[in-house]
């Protein structure tokens, strides 16, 4: 009865984690540790608090400098987490990149590839609360870079060219870099005394994942429907000198994309050319730009100036009604484009974006 519940016990461990024997037999032919010969895959895990991690046994998990967070593969191994600070390296799936009161500018940390099948990093702002950007018309110097990450940046770098620099709010936002088989770099710059608070969650996306995202996107979202904010939205005022791509998989089934946002004041605020201005060519400097945009009903491939958008909402070249805008246009995907910063009064600063999309099935 024990050789038979030994190996049903082993088989359910085999059958459900893909582990494998050892291939050298045990010293002993009528006893073994069953903890020797169950391999199992170092898979993500959910760990306790709700954690990410890998799959190590523990004395892996200690040997690689992780911490055990909860027990995974049944119990033969522990979810182990990783997390870095200023001046650290991170080549483990799942590290989380995190600040402390100690913490001196600038604060920089590289993230490798854990093995080369890893196309691309997804960094998840868990939270990022750094200086805002500059707001003064006061003094000459500064009123001209008005909307300028002056007081406190992040940047990162990106194999296919570098993500915008960034800096306020952008908690519950993320950021998509290509990897570069040299490592990535992180970096916080700031002013003494400026607020700095972030954690960071880094994925290591494999080449061929689902989850990748197409090259050159700086946002990538999946799902039928969603909402997408430009980076600072939480802050108030959007930022100068962007220029990058939000990305939405196109799900099976579904040919079309339609955007949209809430009647709700603020929740489209980007500078217009001139007075009045909304789409098209009144939206040179700043704007959002819908791919392919056409007004629902119309002719996807007729219909100009019905692509890029600023003023106070998205709205069609010969209306003042807010209006959903779709497109066909895959990948599916908003850009935002900013100019090097504002110079009206400080009253007239924008905040900036938050679309809502749904897909339409084919």
């Amino acid at each position: 009865m024990w050789r038979i519940g030994t190996f049903f016990l082993v088989n359910f461990v085999i059958s459900c984690y893909g582990s494998e024997l050892a291939q050298s037999p045990p010293r002993d032919g009528r006893l073994f540790n069953i903890f020797n010969i169950v391999r199992f895959r170092n898979e993500p895990c959910n760990g306790t608090l709700n954690i990410l991690g890998t799959c190590y046994t523990s004395e892996e998990c200690s040997r690689r400098g992780g911490i055990a967070n909860g027990n995974c593969a049944v119990g033969f191994g522990v979810c182990c987490s990783f997390e870095i600070g200023c001046g650290a390296t991170a080549n483990q799936n799942n590290t989380y990149f995190t600040s402390t009161m100690a913490d001196s500018s600038p604060c920089t940390a590289m993230v490798c590839r854990c093995n080369s099948n890893v196309c691309q990093l997804r960094l998840d702002f868990q939270s990022f609360d750094i200086a805002q950007p500059n707001s003064d018309e006061r003094l000459a110097a500064r009123a001209v870079q008005r909307t300028q990450c002056l007081d406190a940046t992040f940047t990162a770098t990106s194999r296919s060219g570098n993500p915008p620099v960034i800096c306020g709010t952008n908690s519950g936002y993320h950021m998509i870099l290509e990897a570069d088989a040299n490592c990535n770099r992180l970096n916080f710059d700031w002013f003494e005394n400026a607020p700095r608070q972030w954690r960071i969650l880094i994925t290591q996306v494999p080449c061929n994942s689902p989850n990748k995202a197409p090259e050159g996107c700086t946002q990538y979202f999946t799902g039928i429907m969603g909402t997408v904010e430009s980076y600072n939205f939480q802050g108030g005022t959007h930022l100068a000198n962007q220029d990058y791509l939000n990305c939405v998989r196109t799900e099976l089934g579904f040919c079309q994309i339609e955007w949209s946002h809430s009647p709700l004041e603020g929740d489209f605020s980007i500078s217009a050319d001139k007075p009045g201005g909304s789409s098209g060519d009144n939206c040179s400097l700043d704007y959002v730009g819908i791919l392919g945009g056409f007004l629902p009903g119309n002719d996807p491939f007729n219909n100009p100036n019905n692509d890029r958008f600023c003023g106070s909402g998205l709205m069609s070249r010969t209306s003042t009604i807010t209006s959903t805008i779709s497109s066909i246009q895959v990948p599916f995907g908003l850009r935002f484009v900013t100019d090097l910063g504002e110079t009206d009064d400080v009253d007239d600063l924008q905040g900036g974006f938050k679309l809502n999309y749904m897909q339409i099935p084919c």
